[in-house]
């Protein structure tokens, strides 16, 4: 399937895929090497006026200014106008167009309105298991569905493109899982006044005041130290921030340790948890020193086998082949 694809991380698509990166800054996406504004530009316009030879458009939408903080002012107008142009044109020309939002927002942007409502296929991160709370404020009418009886046509067409994805993970490989470790909590989270991860960092301190391995710098650690840290340690904490999705979860499986994280507050794709011993939940609310200390009764073997689990979890279903993937053969289904 030749594959136009406009975006901020390359996934795989196969190899009739055209890539676009849609990166500003290394700042944003530090794995993927960043383009400059005029660049990114110059691409989308080759892309309007070129020949419209794709089967399958997948372009990334730009959120509220929060989420998307390299695109700013009058050049995220642009470039949303770009992007939008690209879509159309190809969509006229007979391509399938799916839309990939890896937002930190539950509710869709009044500003991708027009992208929701001309693509086939609506990929959303942080996607509300009711999808009201995603589409409110692209249906006007009020917060209730009894408040916009007139709009629930239109929220029942949009509601069906809606599907959910992953932020997935950009480590290419598994880390060999190691038995002995010099730590058993790490933490490298920032606050930034969210507090889940205020509490955690307080129950950590006390953990370590009262002589348990607790590795907790800080400030954020380096990539190659931040790796090293999760491979060297048997649990790591995972609180959710703007969104429950997070790089975090996937990195803490792949580089050899078991993400301790929160129940899923949305509509999450193949998440990591205790349901598929991935990884473990815990209630971020409750008795945390208690939720941690049963963490160290776990046996080495048990922690080694949920690893394992979890590496192969990650590989299979949140690699960005795995994701492309999904989205294609979604995308295919979807359009049968």
């Amino acid at each position: 399937m030749k594959t136009l694809q406009i975006n901020h991380q390359r996934h795989v698509y196969g190899e009739e895929t055209r890539f676009i990166n849609t990166c500003l800054s290394a700042r944003s996406m530090p794995d993927t090497t960043p383009t400059t504004g005029w660049l990114l530009a110059w691409n989308l316009l080759k892309a309007l006026i070129g020949p419209a030879k794709y089967e399958l458009v997948i372009i990334r939408c730009l959120g509220p200014y929060n989420s998307s903080w390299s695109f700013v002012g009058a050049g995220k107008r642009v470039f949303r106008w770009l992007m939008y142009r690209v879509a159309l044109r190809h969509k006229a020309a007979g391509a399938k167009l799916a839309v990939l939002d890896h937002t930190d927002h539950m509710t869709i942007h009044p500003d991708d309105k027009r992208l929701l409502e001309l693509c086939d296929v609506y990929y959303k991160r942080e996607l509300a298991r009711n999808a009201w709370n995603t589409l409110e404020s692209i249906l006007p009418e009020g917060r209730c569905i009894e408040h916009a009886t007139e709009k629930l046509e239109s929220y029942h067409q949009l509601k069906a493109k809606l599907k959910p994805i992953s932020l997935g993970s950009h480590v290419p490989c598994r880390v060999i899982i190691e038995r002995r470790r010099d730590f058993d909590f790490f933490y490298n989270g920032m606050e930034r006044g969210i507090g889940e991860r205020i509490q955690i960092r307080q129950v950590l301190e006390e953990l370590e005041a009262e002589g348990h391995r607790v590795f907790l710098p800080e400030k954020p650690l380096a990539p190659e130290a931040f790796a090293k840290a999760i491979a060297n340690t048997w649990f790591c904490p995972s609180p959710m921030g703007c969104g429950w999705d997070c790089y975090r979860h996937y990195e803490i499986s792949i580089y050899g340790s078991i993400p301790l994280l929160s129940a899923p507050s949305i509509s999450a794709y193949r998440p990591l948890g205790s349901h598929n011993r991935t990884a473990i939940t815990i209630d971020y609310d409750g008795d945390l020193k208690t939720q941690l200390l049963k963490c160290l009764e776990i046996p080495i073997d048990d922690r080694v086998a949920m690893i394992e689990r979890a590496q192969n979890h990650v590989q299979s279903h949140h690699s960005l082949p795995a994701l492309g993937g999904y989205m294609i053969a979604e995308t295919q289904r979807e359009l049968a």
